[in-house]
């Protein structure tokens, strides 16, 4: 989802486009995967609500004192995303903010940080224990925990990179309570993202965007994606007018990995 929405996995994409935006994504993964015993999907689905804009460029009351001021400028966003897989679902909401600076006509760097919560809920309910049926009775648990991700990002005409880490806080928390046995101690590591990619132009109208994205998180092995999007563009004849434009893409991941 990441290679058409980066600000997925990266808080510093805020605002290093011209334009602002607001993208919705939906995923469902294996959706063979069922419940033996209900026949419920236990499926990983993934919902994203994501928007991001530019405040600042070559606006304000500052504008023309500067002969660098129309090169900075600050991008806003926020990311709203949640994840269901068997009995267990995760919210995350963050705010984005995001410092811009135009190394050259092309090139664009930007630092930014999201800052929100996590709430990660266990449904008891959906828990398969022994074939006896024993085991401890859990109802519905819910932790809410603050949450940080920050992250740097280089664009240019034809290239971009960026890295950025997630869930910098390490946050602990108890999954099961003292009344279903003997507590467990669950740890958030810090994700960490190498993002890369580049443009080829194969026509007029059709470019495509190789990249590949490493992920980091102690102790899983390094996973790595291949990706490749493509863009098409469909031209206009008045050339004042935007074009508007047709993806897709896929995605190769070796090593599994969340």
């Amino acid at each position: 989802m990441y290679i058409f929405n980066p600000m997925l996995i990266n808080p510093a994409v805020a605002g290093s486009e011209y334009f602002h935006e607001i993208k919705v994504g939906y995923r469902n993964q294996w959706m063979g995967l069922k419940n033996s015993e209900t026949g419920e999907s236990v499926a990983p689905r993934t919902f994203y609500l994501s928007g991001h804009g530019h405040i600042g460029q070559h606006i304000g009351p500052n504008r023309g004192r500067s002969r660098y001021e129309k090169f900075r400028h600050h991008g806003i966003g926020g990311i709203i995303t949640n994840d269901e897989f068997g009995p267990f679902n995760t919210l995350s909401a963050y705010l984005v903010y995001a410092y811009n600076l135009m190394l050259s006509e092309y090139v664009n760097i930007s630092f930014g940080a999201g800052v929100g919560m996590q709430q990660w809920r266990l449904d008891g309910s959906k828990l398969l224990f022994a074939a006896d049926g024993s085991g401890p009775q859990i109802g519905t648990i819910n932790k809410t925990l603050p949450d940080a991700n920050i992250g740097g990002w280089l664009q240019a005409k034809n290239y971009f990179i960026g890295f950025s880490t997630h869930q910098i806080f390490q946050n602990q928390f108890n999954l099961l309570p003292r009344s279903a046995g003997e507590s467990s101690q669950n740890k958030l590591n810090v994700h960490y993202f190498l993002y890369t990619g580049y443009n080829v132009k194969v026509h007029e109208q059709l470019v495509f965007v190789p990249s590949i994205l490493l992920k980091y998180v102690n102790p899983v092995p390094l996973a790595v994606d291949l990706n490749c999007k493509m863009k098409y563009s469909l031209l206009k004849e008045k050339k004042d007018e935007e074009n508007h434009e047709i993806w897709g893409g896929i995605s190769y991941r070796h090593q599994d990995a969340p």
